[in-house]
């Protein structure tokens, strides 16, 4: 039911509400966004559905009797799901709500086994990297080619090791790793799946990837050296 008081814009009907997944660093926020015709902004929007029908983001590890989950919130009025991780229950540790997690066997992102992370060196950085012995991790994916032992954060989503300069999980062919520096972070980043590019963006990119990798990068990012300039990860003049 729709609630009105003074100083309350009300709220559409559901009916003129649209479901919107926005990806923020990596992390789906469903916000309720009206149609053309409303003049709700969706913050109002978002605060009127929770107020009225108790409905709001709520994804993350859960402990549901005894056994870890992971619990996705698919929409409005559906029932949420929960994955079970089937994990150590024991030694489950968790280092962020809707991001990193493990147990002594294995290492987990947003509810999804990372393959081939080391989980008794591993640790973590922030809410979106990652480290053990062997990789640096981007919200939850190998930063290719980068060196734990010498890795460090930029502002988002750029680092760099001892060698090489990142942005997100590639590499990139800068000319001097030590003038390298942020000039515009970044707010929200691309994904692809492993041995592709559904944007097209890396078109100009001619690093080497692994193709068994998924592939996480900023587009509206900015950084040089002393001598380059760069969007996202690929050079511009």
């Amino acid at each position: 039911m729709n609630r009105t008081s003074a100083g309350v814009v009300p709220c559409p009907s559901l009916e003129n509400l649209v479901l919107k997944r926005i990806f923020h660093k990596g992390i789906g926020i469903d916000m309720m966004l009206g149609n053309a015709n409303s003049a709700c902004l969706s913050g109002v929007l978002l605060a009127c559905v929770v107020a009225t029908c108790g409905c709001g983001p709520s994804s993350g590890y859960t402990n549901i009797d005894g056994d870890w989950c992971y619990v996705l919130l698919r929409g409005i009025g559906d029932a949420p799901i929960h994955e079970p991780l089937h994990a150590d229950n024991e030694t489950f540790q968790v280092f962020s709500p809707v991001g990193y997690a493990k147990d002594r066997h294995r290492v987990f992102y947003q509810g999804r086994a990372i393959e081939g992370a080391h989980s008794a060196t591993f640790h973590v950085d922030d809410d979106e990297y990652a480290r053990d012995q062997q990789h640096v991790y981007f919200q939850g994916v190998i930063v290719q080619r980068a060196n734990p032992a010498t890795f460090r954060i930029l502002a988002y989503p750029y680092g760099k090791d001892d060698k090489l300069a990142f942005c997100g999980t590639l590499p990139m062919t800068v000319d001097d790793v030590g003038s390298f520096r942020v000039i515009k972070p970044g707010v929200n980043t691309h994904s692809s799946v492993a041995g592709s590019d559904s944007l097209g963006y890396l078109d100009n990119y001619h690093e080497e990837l692994d193709p068994k990798l998924d592939l996480v990068y900023g587009t509206q990012c900015r950084a040089r050296t002393d001598n380059q300039k760069f969007q996202g990860p690929i050079r511009v003049e």
